[in-house]
């Protein structure tokens, strides 16, 4: 038997345990702690991933925006060298010299965001960062080419916390070029319009202003005084290597006024140019024709003159508007024949009604009948759209010449071919048919590089 000692000692450890188990019990069983843990825990990770989506955004822009300038400026520094025989600008009054290092901001005007010059940490340090900067390589990597690489850095907003104390960023662009020997023998062709439309200012028939034909003599006058230029560069024993023709049309290829490419007058004189006159309907197969027939003996040309069987073949077409329609595309319009009396304008479903009680005979669009429109009716069961041959026979003369040996590169510029958002829906399909046809002409560029929207 127990004493009441032992019974006592015996009760007052049964009386721990069952506390320790009933303590262990509640803790298990209250989860305000865990939830504050797991939240604490969750929320770290929640702001690290916002944050680090946030540098790595604006890490995103900045890489485009050194996308952007590093393509700016090869081009620029291609169009440099080539326009220069191949050499390098030595000063940089010029452009960019070779291997030498230039800040984005102070070379070009360009803040390339996020960079700053430098931030002050917590513990009173400085972060000091590499301002965005651009080398140009001439004939790097090959021959032929201008490379630009832009580099800069930034300091991330969240990701430092752990440690990611500095992101770079770079770009790099590759632009090839060619440079052509002055004494390059070459024949140059202009393909002008000369329709009424041409006799307007920009802006339209009633604007007022400069008319575009005297605006395009004035360009073309331009243009012959600065290949007039590079012949007066020329030796004697150079001369005789550049042919210019004028190709001008309105309604049909105006051969009175044209000028077919002669050794007596390398470049168009301002009187043939001002011969120009605007007037008439358009279509540019016949001056295009007339283009790729000149262009047929060229070769010949040159070879007779100086020995050279292959010079550099150019076409320069313009034009402002769309040519001439020539026939119409029909197609069938979905639909049913209705009855409306000519003078209530009612409908009436009947399979007859009869002429002599007022009653024609119409054509409905379902689509017309479906949006509840009483206003849409059709003689014919057919929709059609006006095209024009001339467009077709003109980029087929184009696709010629550019098979040539050597081929003939052929430049477009539409001139005034500019729409917004008011403008009607019939000259928006105008504009992309004569936008069609230029480009169709253009020497074949994935960018559209030998064509050119001119606004005025």
């Amino acid at each position: 038997m127990l004493t009441v000692r032992q019974f006592f000692c015996w009760e007052m450890g049964m009386t721990k345990q069952y506390l320790k188990q009933s303590f262990l019990q509640r803790f298990k069983q209250d989860t305000r702690g865990t939830f504050a843990v797991i939240w604490a825990v969750s929320m770290t990770a929640v702001v690290f991933t916002v944050g680090a989506a946030y540098d790595y955004t604006k890490l995103s822009a900045a890489h485009m925006k050194a996308q952007d300038i590093s393509d700016m400026v090869a081009l620029s520094a291609a169009v440099y060298i080539r326009d220069h025989e191949g050499d390098a600008p030595d000063d940089d009054a010029k452009g960019f010299r070779d291997g030498q290092k230039y800040y984005v901001e102070d070379a070009l005007g360009i803040n390339l965001d996020p960079y700053v010059n430098s931030s002050r940490n917590a513990d009173g340090s400085t972060d000091e960062r590499e301002r965005p900067s651009f080398k140009v390589r001439y004939d790097y990597p090959t021959s032929g080419q201008v490379q630009v690489i832009v580099e800069g850095q930034s300091k991330p907003a969240f990701m430092s916390i752990v440690g990611v104390g500095m992101l770079d960023f770079s770009s790099k662009s590759n632009v090839s070029y060619k440079t052509n020997d002055i004494k390059d023998p070459a024949t140059v062709i202009l393909v002008l319009d000369n329709s009424g439309s041409m006799g307007w200012a920009d802006g339209g028939r009633y604007a007022s202003g400069t008319r575009r034909i005297t605006s395009l003599k004035a360009s073309v006058k331009d243009f012959m005084v600065k290949l007039d230029t590079l012949l007066a560069s020329r030796t004697n024993a150079q001369q005789g290597v550049l042919r210019t023709g004028l190709a001008p049309y309105s309604s049909h290829f105006i051969s009175e006024k044209a000028v077919a490419p002669n050794w007596q007058e390398p470049v168009l004189t301002n009187q043939q140019v001002n011969a120009m006159s605007a007037g008439g309907a358009t279509n540019s197969s016949g001056a295009m024709a007339q283009a790729k027939t000149w262009m047929d003996g060229e070769n010949t040309a040159h070879r007779i003159e100086h020995g050279n069987d292959e010079p550099l073949k150019y076409v320069v077409f313009m034009t402002d508007g769309v040519n001439d329609t020539t026939g119409q595309t029909c197609t069938a319009i979905t639909g049913h024949w209705h009855y409306r009396h000519y003078y209530y304008g009612t409908i009436s479903h009947k399979s007859y009604e009869s002429w002599y009680a007022g009653w024609d005979r119409v054509w409905v669009k379902k689509s017309d009948e479906d949006s509840g429109s009483n206003r849409y009716y059709w003689e014919e069961q057919q929709k059609c759209t006006n095209y024009s041959a001339y467009d077709s026979q003109t980029v087929a003369s184009c696709n010629a010449m550019k098979q040539m040996t050597p081929p003939v590169k052929i430049y477009s510029i539409g001139y005034a071919l500019t729409i917004n958002s008011s403008t009607p829906q019939w000259r928006r399909d105008e504009v992309a048919q004569a936008q069609a046809l230029l480009k169709g002409c253009a020497t074949d560029d994935p960018n559209d590089a030998y064509f050119y929207d001119a606004a005025d």
